[in-house]
């Protein structure tokens, strides 16, 4: 969240220099790139997302839902949200889940770091995991985490 409210104020500040520049300098794009201003230059493509980090779950006060939270990357569209019911907590398990033991929360998709998903099995322990996507692909996803249900 912190990273989010520096980067919208860096570009807001930025803004208001390139305005103060053209205003002061008008019609001279040299002193605008004398400035560190790329005129008329495409941006540089946008790798795939890096892995999701931070992810926490905790009981929501409505029964069968949680609340998840995350630390929100930069330059993604969203998140895609997955679950896992088991019966025991995974230490117990013999083996690793395999990916189709994954199935899309309610919601699937979330454009913020932070949702309540919803129609989850009160008693079972439920795993999450996220990862972040752009037009580039799909991140890496997050290491699960998970909690027993209320």
């Amino acid at each position: 969240v912190a990273l989010h409210t520096q980067e919208t104020t860096y570009d807001g500040m930025m803004g208001k220099a390139s305005a103060k520049a053209m205003e002061i300098y008008p019609k001279s794009e040299q002193k605008w790139k004398d400035f560190g201003f790329k005129l008329g230059e495409e941006p540089g493509p946008v790798g795939k997302p890096g892995k999701v980090e931070g992810l926490s779950v905790t009981n929501n006060e409505v029964s069968g839902t949680a609340d998840l939270q995350w630390e929100p990357l930069t330059k993604v569209n969203g998140y895609k949200i997955q679950f896992m019911e088991s019966e025991s907590a995974p230490a117990a398990l013999a083996a690793p889940p395999s990916e189709s033991s994954w199935k899309p929360a309610t919601p699937d998709v979330s454009t913020k770091s932070k949702v309540t998903v919803t129609g989850l099995t009160p008693g079972k322990y439920t795993s999450f995991r996220v990862a972040a996507f752009n037009a580039a692909g799909t991140g890496a996803w997050s290491n699960p985490v998970g909690r027993i249900i209320s």
